[in-house]
């Protein structure tokens, strides 16, 4: 995460493959990173989007939320299937399911709405938060 933040703040060098076969080994790396992850895998999605294919971050934000969206799909299938989800966590999936489309619509407007240089910013933002909420967790559970 330290990494994906000093990447993304300087000034981001890329590889710009534009060839179309190139995105599927890439797709299939970032969407069994993202699976096995359980997260999603969002940071490292953007970052390997804008070096592997100098896109924007905005774009690369849309690819990388499409991405999680479709790896972490698959993966709620597979696990209620499989009969692996609690009677609890089935009761809130449809709440979760709702607020996860009204968040990407909130998020869509301030995509749009933003520039570059703002999305950039708040994307490192989340990044530094996500690595103390990280390092909180490690402590939090080290004492205990």
């Amino acid at each position: 995460m330290v990494a994906v933040i000093i990447y993304m703040r300087g000034e981001r060098k890329s590889l710009n493959i534009k060839n179309a076969a190139a995105g599927i080994p890439v797709g299939i790396m970032l969407g069994a990173v993202s699976a096995f992850l359980g997260i999603g895998g969002g940071p490292i999605n953007v970052t390997v989007l804008t070096i592997v294919f100098g896109m924007g971050i905005k774009t690369a934000v849309i690819c990388s939320l499409s991405s999680v969206l479709l790896s972490q799909g698959a993966k709620t299938v597979s696990v209620l299937i499989q009969g692996g989800a609690e009677p609890f966590l089935i009761k809130i999936l449809p709440f979760t399911i709702a607020a996860g489309i009204i968040g990407a619509v909130i998020g869509r407007a301030l995509n749009k709405r933003a520039g570059e240089k703002t999305v950039k910013k708040l994307f490192i933002a989340v990044q530094i938060l996500v690595v103390f909420i990280c390092i909180f967790n490690i402590v939090r559970f080290a004492i205990s």
